[in-house]
C-alpha cells in the first residue's frame, strides 16, 4: 500500500509541470524569435482550422526576417468571416500560432486564471480562462522540448470553439 501511495505521488508530480504561465509564454516567444532571426529564408507553415461548421487547411508563407509581405489574396466570404472572428480573440490570420499573439491577448485580460497541464507525452498546454469579453477561454499547446507552439484553441462565450493545429512547419 505504501509503494502504491508513493508511486501515485511521484506520478502526480511528473504530470504537473513545474513552470509558470509567464515562463512558458516567454520560452515560446523566444522560440518564435529564434526561428525568425536564425534564417533568411521563408517560413512555411500549414495549419488546420476547425470550427463547429467546417474545417480548412491553410498554407502560410512568411519572410523569416519580416521584411517582405505576401501578396494579398482574395478570400471567400467564409474565410473572411473566420478571419474576423479570430481577430476578436487576438489571433493573427498570418501567424495564428504565435506565442506573442497569445501573450498580447493574455495580458489584456484584467481578470484571468491560468493553468498548465501535460497533454500527451511531450506537450504542455496553457489554459487561460477570462471572466469578461467575447472569449471565455484560450489554450496554447507547446512542445516541452523547445516550446514550439503547435496548437491553439479559442472558446467563445457563445460556446463556439475554434481549434488551430499545426500540420507542418519548415524554413525554406
Amino acid at each position: 500500500a505504501l509503494a502504491a501511495v508513493v508511486s501515485l505521488f511521484v506520478w502526480v508530480h511528473q504530470r504537473t509541470p513545474n513552470i509558470t504561465s509567464n515562463a512558458l509564454l516567454v520560452h515560446a516567444e523566444n522560440w518564435d524569435d529564434a526561428g525568425m532571426a536564425s534564417s533568411g529564408g521563408v517560413i512555411y507553415q500549414q495549419v488546420r482550422i476547425t470550427t463547429p461548421r467546417a474545417a480548412m487547411n491553410r498554407s502560410i508563407y512568411r519572410d523569416a526576417r519580416g521584411q517582405r509581405r505576401p501578396k494579398a489574396v482574395k478570400m471567400d466570404a467564409s474565410e473572411e468571416q473566420l478571419k474576423n472572428r479570430l481577430a476578436v480573440a487576438g489571433v493573427n490570420w498570418e501567424e495564428p500560432l504565435s506565442a506573442a499573439g497569445y501573450q498580447d491577448w493574455h495580458d489584456r485580460q484584467r481578470v484571468r486564471t491560468d493553468r498548465i497541464k501535460r497533454s500527451g507525452s511531450r506537450l504542455l498546454t496553457l489554459t487561460t480562462t477570462a471572466t469578461a469579453g467575447d472569449v471565455a477561454e484560450q489554450t496554447l499547446t507547446v512542445r516541452d522540448t523547445d516550446f514550439h507552439p503547435v496548437r491553439r484553441t479559442v472558446e467563445f462565450r457563445d460556446n463556439e470553439t475554434i481549434e488551430i493545429a499545426e500540420l507542418d512547419y519548415k524554413i525554406l
